[in-house]
């Protein structure tokens, strides 16, 4: 069962050449968005999200899942300049360059997941920083997706996050802790003096699961919560129980709200940091 959380579409579109346009589309277990963006007027011009909500859905019911969305959608059967895909999942660990050789790709993997004999491992080289991100993306959908457009290129989604970080990092000082919210996980970034000292990703399905292992990273880290600046993205607002929660033993958090020039008044109606990965990649 599909269903469409959120839907923004510019009037803009209606007179802009799609085959000039770049399509990304976000793909995980329990959702799927998509976004076109314009590099010539440099804007986006949607952003659809559909929730699959708390059914545990297998790589092959995702597939049709996606099918159906696809034979829904006419945005999504026209050609484009350019074409993204992005995985989100917990499949994934961070490998410094040092330590990093193709070859034993899944073996990075073996420690924190279960990976099977068949498992295609991927990996993206992370810009501005000494690592890569080790994953295992949906080959199936991967597939589904070159049946229609052709090549494409693919990404985890913690790449995109570290390396929209790593811009905002380049010339900072202070020690900060990032988190970025799914529907039912996050992932955790820590900076200290510029540097990347720390990442993860821990699934969650309460509020009280949520700051447990935020406060447990900050413990283990040795970094106070009364502290540090913290700032948050994704998947929760001010009046959400998460964020509640959070606030009572984090006092310097903040949502990410620099403010998108690429985002027309179209997107007033979702909060800026609330997409960040979708809407900031280009």
């Amino acid at each position: 069962m599909t269903k469409r959380s959120k839907y923004i579409l510019d009037k803009s579109i209606e007179k802009t050449d799609l085959k000039e346009t770049y399509l990304s589309i976000q793909i995980s277990l329990d959702g799927f968005s998509f976004c076109i963006y314009a590099p010539i007027s440099q804007t986006y011009l949607t952003f659809q999200h559909y929730d699959f909500g708390l059914q545990h859905n297998t790589p092959d019911q995702l597939l049709k899942l996606v099918q159906t969305i696809f034979d829904e959608n006419n945005l999504l059967n026209q050609d484009y300049k350019k074409v993204n895909i992005i995985h989100q999942n917990e499949l994934a660990s961070l490998v410094p360059e040092e330590f990093f050789d193709e070859d034993c790709a899944k073996d990075y993997l073996k420690n924190n997941i279960k990976v099977l004999n068949n498992d295609f491992v991927s990996h993206d080289l992370l810009k501005n920083e000494s690592a890569a991100l080790v994953y295992i993306p949906y080959v199936n959908i991967n597939n589904f997706i070159f049946s229609k457009f052709g090549a494409f290129e693919y990404f985890h989604s913690a790449t995109l996050f570290i390396d929209l970080k790593n811009k905002l990092e380049q010339n900072m000082h202070q020690t900060k802790c990032y988190i970025h919210v799914h529907p039912h996980s996050f992932d955790v970034l820590v900076y200290k003096a510029s540097s990347l000292i720390f990442f993860n990703h821990f699934n969650f399905q309460t509020a009280a699961d949520f700051i447990y292992y935020v406060l447990f990273v900050m413990e283990q880290l040795e970094l106070s919560p009364n502290e540090i600046e913290t700032e948050l993205s994704g998947e929760i607002e001010q009046d959400s129980e998460l964020f509640k929660t959070a606030f009572q033993y984090i006092r310097n958090i903040r949502f990410y709200n620099i403010p998108n020039p690429k985002l027309s008044a179209s997107f007033d109606e979702i909060s800026r940091h609330s997409n960040y990965i979708d809407l900031h990649q280009f």
